[in-house]
């Protein structure tokens, strides 16, 4: 994407404007503090008679990034632009620049900057220009891909050797060494601690895996299992329900998505994106916005936000960390007791650590 064309767009302008017009002290004060992480490391791609093109790590511990500011100064004066890329091509215009970028959560708050690189223009043909180090992609410590060749559109683990997804509307389960299908069709599979296993088909039908699988009574749009005795679910309305053992129990609230842990550790995500935990009674609103949650326990919860990135609760500050994931963006998460989690990509790859 070529986001210099873009910098006169009305919602360029609009960014700007809000970034130069805002009191510089009542930004700071109020969304400053959450912006912190490494700066990023840019570099010159390559360079052509009209064009540069620069990239840019993502920095590593930067919480809640809503997008990356650009600043190129040259003949010209300084320019300014605001996006959510890692990287972009710019005029050079057979004139020197300089450029450094930041992050942010919000366009008046940027984070810390990275390195300034400098571009002129070259001879007519292509030049390769290396003036520092080729961005790193993000690190994949400790997390391995499963089910290569499988494009899977849900995924959900009970434990390091207990997991499975769906893969064309069929449930697939590992069983040691590969992902094996049976003749379940499903939307939606979910996977306890124990062992146990539930899982909603796309007309809303509900099973549970017994000797085979058995239907259920009711209607969900999907469920959540920490163990046999914490099930939870929410259906096409959103309404939330309990397994009794027996029967469903309305619950108080509102969600699109449903979390329990086999301690009974219950979080749920609303329609808005917003983060509730129940406290026995009712619900208790958590900072931050989400979009997919899963719980293993109370004391491990992840979650995914509508722009694909993974955070993890923090239950010393409160707050959400992101982890280092392998790159990409992120359509589901998974996780449970013991910490095995599972991180389904939007190119369909599933990751476990």
């Amino acid at each position: 994407m070529n986001l210099y064309q873009n910098w006169l767009s009305p919602a360029a302008l609009l960014l700007l404007a809000g970034f130069f017009a805002a009191p510089a002290s009542a930004l700071t004060e109020r969304f400053c503090p959450a912006v912190k992480g490494s700066a990023a490391i840019l570099s010159v791609i390559k360079t052509t008679s009209t064009t540069a093109s620069l990239a840019w790590t993502v920095p590593i511990g930067a919480t809640i990034i809503s997008g990356y500011m650009i600043e190129s100064v040259g003949p010209g004066g300084t320019k300014v632009l605001a996006g959510n890329v890692n990287s972009y091509d710019l005029p050079v215009s057979c004139a020197s620049y300089t450029h450094r970028v930041a992050f942010y959560q919000y366009a008046s708050c940027p984070g810390p900057w990275s390195n300034t690189v400098s571009t002129s223009c070259p001879p007519s043909t292509t030049t390769v220009v290396a003036p520092a180090p080729a961005p790193t992609p993000a690190p994949t410590t400790g997390w391995t891909q499963v089910g290569a060749g499988l494009t899977f559109t849900n995924a959900s683990v009970g434990s390091s050797t207990t997991f499975g997804g769906i893969v064309g509307g069929k449930h697939y389960a590992w069983n040691g060494s590969s992902f094996v299908a049976d003749s379940m069709s499903m939307m939606q599979v979910d996977y306890g601690s124990d062992g146990t296993r539930w899982g909603v088909a796309a007309d809303t039908s509900i099973y549970r895996r017994d000797a085979a699988w058995t239907t259920i009574p009711g209607s969900l749009k999907q469920v959540s299992v920490g163990d046999a005795t914490n099930v939870w679910g929410t259906n096409a309305g959103g309404s939330i329900y309990k397994w009794t053992g027996t029967g469903w129990t309305a619950m108080p609230g509102a969600a699109v998505n449903a979390a329990v842990g086999s301690d009974g550790a219950v979080w749920v995500v609303n329609g808005a994106d917003q983060i509730w935990r129940w406290n026995g009674t009712g619900w208790d609103k958590i900072p931050g916005a989400l979009r997919w949650i899963s719980v293993g326990s109370a004391a491990n919860v992840w979650g995914v936000n509508a722009e694909g990135w993974v955070y993890k609760f923090n239950t010393s500050t409160g707050g959400w960390d992101r982890p280092v994931v392998p790159a990409g963006s992120f359509i589901g998460v998974s996780t449970t007791t013991d910490g095995t989690t599972l991180l389904l990509r939007s190119d369909g790859t599933l990751w476990k650590k």
